[in-house]
């Protein structure tokens, strides 16, 4: 077989396997699995219009009925019925519900900016990627402008320091080329752009890997859009990860009314801000009484589960179970061998049986083998050299800095050991003849470009600029598979 198409075939796989595991969703119709749902202004009696006179202004989640019953016709894609609609977003078999953005900054609206977020249970969950499906429309302002349109996505993990997911705004310096459920494509200037992705009619799949991970992850969404035809619909988002292991699970007390449930996941209850206790049950326990602490006991490195302070003659972990508590990796809980590795310093640890443990000992988590593996770049080496190695990171978003390799790669992206974002990736086609990715460079992040892109108009995965993504993309690529631009 050719060692082109060899190359095809491993940039298929490696789109197929980014964050197998899906961990929870939220469609806004038939899976609402956030552990809760916050939104400001809270629009749920008005089905996510705004009241009064701006009915046709929304903030939350609505359907193609409201947006009709509102006269809601910038939302509402009629060309099938109607040949002269020029805008729109929803088609007329969509009668779901969807998250919908336009206009929140209005009269009737205090908040500047609105603001959603969802929190979900991320325990014993790693290699984390969030991703969205999102459509917009309009001439949106850019950040420069008066009445500036933007929208900002975080992620915070365990109240910790948000990463921002996505900063999207208008781009005047693009055109954005919308299809109409009659076939019909209107040209409109200025789009909704998140970095090197324009956002149109067509809904987009956004992707982001993140770093870290703990009991609870919130996304949080902020919008000010200002401007009744700037319309954004999402239709999901989805928390996934690389691997995925039992959490922690306990009683959970709820002291303000000192009910119990038992079998609650650590993260969960933490999440509810009721107090969590590891590996035990409400039998065995009384809410009412928080006089009497349980907790992990570490002594010479071997831990010990539900024991009070009291009991515990050596290093005492209040509320917490041994698969979370950093004794000496390798000895803490339950031994597997088939486990993954640690990597403090240049000592490797064998089947540590849990990433915190790693990670809260300053050590850097094999996402998969153990310290046999070999250095897979063949350099000389050692393991934990490796693992620990930060560089450049690039993915359907972007570059990014500093991110380990391992994190990089469990995402599916393409890492590199030169830590600098001077030559971008991501942006876009057009620098030259099969740079799919305009990474100025031609090779298997233009065939996985391609793939993700496939049937799409561009620019995004336009290997040779003919201003649609199809098979003569994957040729372009393969003919000149290792060229610099």
């Amino acid at each position: 077989m050719d060692c082109r198409a060899i190359l095809v075939l491993a940039a298929v796989g490696l789109v197929g396997s980014a964050h197998a595991n899906e961990l929870a969703v939220d469609n806004f119709n038939d899976r609402r699995e956030a552990m809760s749902f916050r939104v400001q202004p809270d629009l749920a009696l008005t089905n996510g219009h705004f009241p009064s006179t701006f009915p046709a202004d929304f903030f939350g989640l609505t359907d193609r009925t409201t947006a009709q019953l509102n006269a809601a016709n910038h939302l509402i894609d009629e060309s099938a019925n109607d040949p002269q609609d020029a805008f729109g977003i929803l088609r007329s078999d969509q009668r779901e519900a969807f998250f919908v953005l336009a206009d929140t900054v209005n009269p009737v609206n205090a908040l500047d900016p609105s603001v959603a977020e969802w929190t979900f249970d991320i325990s014993g969950a790693s290699g984390l990627g969030v991703s969205i499906r999102i459509a917009a429309m309009g001439e949106f302002e850019g950040e420069t402008g008066p009445f500036a349109d933007r929208i900002d996505w975080y992620a915070i993990i365990d109240g910790g320091v948000p990463q921002q997911l996505w900063h999207m705004t208008g781009d005047p310096l693009r055109e954005g080329r919308y299809t109409m459920e009659s076939g019909t494509v209107i040209h409109i200037p200025s789009p909704l752009a998140a970095g090197p992705t324009t956002l149109t009619n067509t809904p987009r799949e956004l992707v982001r890997v993140l770093d870290g991970t703990g009991s609870t992850l919130t996304i949080r969404l902020e919008a000010s859009l200002d401007g009744a035809n700037e319309v954004v619909v999402i239709e999901n988002l989805r928390i996934q990860a690389s691997s995925i292991s039992n959490p922690a699970t306990g009683a959970c007390c709820d002291t303000s009314d000192f009910s119990c449930a038992d079998g609650v996941a650590s993260g969960a209850c933490a999440g509810a801000g009721f107090t969590f206790w590891a590996d035990n049950t409400c039998t065995a326990i009384d809410c009412s009484d928080q006089s009497v602490d349980a907790g992990a006991c570490c002594v010479d490195g071997v831990c010990t589960s539900d024991l009070t302070e009291s009991q515990c003659s050596g290093e005492f972990f209040l509320n917490q179970s041994c698969d979370l508590v950093p004794c000496a990796p390798g000895t803490t809980g339950d031994i597997d061998e088939s486990l993954n590795g640690c990597c403090i310093g240049d000592q490797c640890f064998s089947a540590v049986n849990n990433k915190r443990i790693c990670t809260d000992n300053g050590g850097s988590w094999l996402l998969a083998g153990d310290c046999e593996t070999s250095d897979p770049e063949d350099l000389g080496r050692s393991l934990c050299d490796f693992v620990s190695e930060l560089g450049a990171c690039c993915d359907i978003d972007g570059c990014h800095l500093d991110v380990p390799r391992a994190i990089c790669e469990a995402g599916g992206a393409v890492f590199s050991e030169v830590n600098s974002c001077d030559v971008p990736c991501g942006a876009g086609a057009g620098h030259c003849e099969g740079d799919a990715n305009a990474d100025r460079l031609v090779n298997v992040g233009d065939f996985i470009a391609v793939l993700l892109n496939f049937g799409r108009p561009g620019p995004d995965g336009d290997a040779n600029n003919d201003q649609s993504v199809d098979v003569g993309d994957f040729i372009s690529v393969l003919l000149n598979f290792g060229s610099p631009c």
